[in-house]
């Protein structure tokens, strides 16, 4: 494990199954990185946040990235920024994946060899294999598992270019040559060794394999059935809790035992399997960590402090993976807690993190060295009607600092593309669909036509920006329905990963313009974050009102308060993971519809009389925005127009494409007929013809 000295960092990616020793390992090269004095740093991975083993692993005296929320493959850019994060004080890399992750070859080995073989020294891969398991499968059983999740273990091994047997302390010297003859049988392309993390036994002549190893990293990718794969997930439940201890009396390290040799003894009386259960107790004074990988006989304290049973109060961290619903989990984990440290007093529980995992979605597959299943990322960008989507997507395009080929599609409500026509300045290829929302039956086709184009394209991500009445409840059907589409008529292995929905919402008039209309709620209901925009131009106690209103709506939502649509850079990332959120009613019908269409100013209209105009009609027209060129003073001048509800900015600007100028765009608060009313106002306050066209 040598470090500094070389231009490139070394990446170790280090797979295996869930219990099969994975943390000892990291823990024990931290330890020797810090004693040899090389810079190395670690990265944990889990479907959700809240980990033991990054906790653990932050006392090993090494700097530590967790990428929580979804594997490392299907958070391929969340891994690359830990990677380029830890690159900035590490020389070597290790890297552990999610305990049910597979086909890391095609998702992860390669993808590195050929997008960063510039600034990394990718190792060959390794996966720790625990030989209680190990045994079962070389003898054809599921190790005590479902049998999906059996699979998941053995395409583990079938992808690796190193199989360690971990936990060798644990075997006779016959028994391990025993597993080692049958593991090279069953899985002749993979080198393979006994090592004991815990007593540091077979850790150097591993590092030496892979230091002078001339294996190409990735070289086998394995045969994945991706159903099997998402259904070997599926069979476990997830858990993560963290929970406060009072001071106490109590032996930490019994309560970590009895804890953890009552779930197994429950789990299996009721003959349900166990992937782990990890549990952590600490304070300032020391900590007790503890791991069962099955029965009681697998029950460990893998380390222990002095302090642990101080009269101080203590946090405990609680992840357990087992072969149930997650409810059932949350239930027995919390019963189980309740009995076995209520004796140290009150317990405040300030976390609990339960799922099944999703199907697992790839930000990129190779087969062979080659890419052939890419996935473009989809962000959809929903908001009320001058909630700010345009200067959020402008913002996004212009902080585009790692280069990212992107594609923007920008739906009008209305006939005129005025929102993309401020973005075309941007290096970024733009297509408009106009007069409707997407999500309407009777626009979606061209909404799919359209993404399924952009597939062909040299793009790595996409943003949709939806008109400001558009219902976005639809969106995961669409992408599921078009992917036969896509392969008849376009013959394309791509896809898209649905990252979720950013909804803008304007602070000063969301309450008021959204509140009767069932597209904005949805809007707000289907979205992963929500930024709340406008605030500058809002009181404290009407800011925190809207909040409450959106927390109401979406209690799951993240909510951002900022001013022009603002926010950090890597935001997206960190809250835009491909979550699915379930909405009731739609609205996404042609009988939804709001009355709208197009109004002509003619050139050189008194700006006062335009402002009194427009102005007037705010009370069925929630919408108007266009440019037109005015009189002002005398001087003739073009102004853009931008109005929501009651509120009018009429101001200069630059001239437009000259075909855009004096075309004003309506939308109204309802789909009753408004021409009739508008040209009524228009007598009051207009001169020149009356001229105006309904979508």
């Amino acid at each position: 494990m040598r470090g500094g000295g070389e231009m490139k960092t070394k990446l170790y990616m280090i797979g295996g199954f869930l219990g099969s020793g994975k943390t000892t390992l990291l823990s024990a090269l931290a330890a020797r990185a810090v004693q040899e004095g090389i810079r190395a740093g670690l990265i944990t991975n889990d479907q959700a946040a809240g980990l033991v083993d990054t906790e653990f692993l932050k006392k090993q005296g090494v700097p530590v990235e967790e990428v929580s929320g979804s594997c490392f493959c299907c958070n391929f850019p969340g891994f690359i920024q830990a990677v380029q994060k830890l690159q900035e004080h590490a020389d070597v890399i290790f890297a552990e994946a999610v305990g049910s992750c597979t086909d890391l070859t095609a998702t992860i080995i390669q993808p590195l060899e050929d997008k960063y073989k510039d600034s990394l020294s990718v190792m060959p891969f390794t996966v720790l294999a625990d030989p209680e398991r190990l045994g079962a499968v070389l003898a054809g059983k599921n190790a005590g598992l479902a049998a999906d999740a059996a699979y998941i273990l053995r395409m583990q091994m079938e992808e690796a270019d190193f199989i360690l047997i971990s936990k060798a302390d644990t075997l006779t010297e016959k028994e391990r040559r025993d597993l080692i003859f049958r593991t090279k049988k069953k899985f002749p392309l993979a080198e393979v060794l006994c090592i004991s993390a815990k007593e540091g036994e077979g850790v150097d002549r591993w590092i030496e394999m892979m230091e002078e190893s001339a294996i190409v990293p990735g070289r086998h990718p394995a045969e994945v059935d991706y159903d099997r794969y998402a259904a070997g997930e599926a069979a476990l439940g997830w858990l993560n809790m963290t929970f406060d201890l009072p001071a106490s009396d109590q032996n930490r390290k019994e309560q970590v035992e009895t804890f953890l040799g009552g779930m197994a003894d429950y789990l299996e009386k009721e003959n349900i399997a166990v992937g782990h259960i990890k549990l952590m107790l600490e304070n300032e004074a020391g900590w007790v960590k503890g791991h069962l990988t099955g029965g009681r006989h697998t029950l460990r304290i893998e380390e222990m402090s002095d302090g642990t049973d101080s009269r101080k109060p203590m946090q405990a961290i609680l992840n357990a993976r087992v072969e149930t619903s997650p409810e059932n989990l949350v239930h027995m984990a919390v019963e189980r807690v309740q009995e076995v440290f209520s004796g140290s007093g009150d317990i405040s529980i300030s976390r609990i993190s339960a799922l099944r995992p999703g199907r697992p979605n790839p930000t990129w597959h190779y087969s062979h060295g080659r890419s052939d299943r890419e996935q473009v990322d989809l962000f959809l960008i929903t908001g009320f009607l001058g909630a700010g989507k345009t200067t959020f997507l402008r913002n996004m395009l212009q902080k585009n600092g790692e280069e990212i080929p992107t594609g923007v599609i920008v739906n009008e409500y209305g006939s005129v593309g005025l929102d993309a026509e401020s973005l075309q300045s941007e290096d970024s290829e733009i297509v408009q669909i106009n007069n409707g929302s997407i999500f309407c039956a009777c626009m979606k086709g061209g909404f799919v036509r359209t993404l399924a184009e952009f597939l062909t394209k040299p793009v790595e991500r996409l943003f949709v920006e939806a008109s400001g009445m558009a219902d976005p409840s639809s969106m995961e059907k669409i992408l599921e329905e078009m992917t036969p589409y896509l392969r008849e008529r376009f013959h394309t292995g791509r896809s898209y990963r649905y990252r979720g929905a950013v909804c803008i919402v304007d602070a000063v008039n969301f309450i008021d313009l959204s509140s009767n209309i069932l597209a904005g709620y949805n809007q707000v209901k289907k979205s992963n974050l929500i930024l709340l925009n406008k605030t500058d131009l809002c009181s404290h106690q009407e800011t925190q009102k809207v909040r409450e209103v959106l927390a109401y709506i979406n209690p799951d939502a993240a909510i951002y308060e900022t001013t022009y649509a603002a926010i950090p850079e890597k935001m997206l990332d960190t809250f835009l993971r491909g979550e699915t959120i379930a909405v009731g009613p739609s609205t996404n019908r042609c009988s939804d519809r709001l009355f709208a269409g197009e109004l002509n100013i003619p050139r050189d209209s008194e700006e006062s009389r335009v402002r009194r105009f427009l102005t007037d009609i705010s009370g069925y027209f929630v919408r108007v925005k266009g440019w037109i060129r005015v009189q002002r003073e005398g001087e003739s001048m073009c102004v853009r127009v931008d109005g929501v509800g009651p509120v009018l900015n009429m101001e200069k600007s630059e001239e437009p494409q000259s075909t855009l100028i004096g075309r004003m765009q309506l939308i109204s608060d309802s789909e009753t007929d408004r021409t009739q009313y508008l040209q009524q106002e228009w007598k009051k306050y207009m001169t020149g013809e009356f001229s105006f066209a309904a979508h």
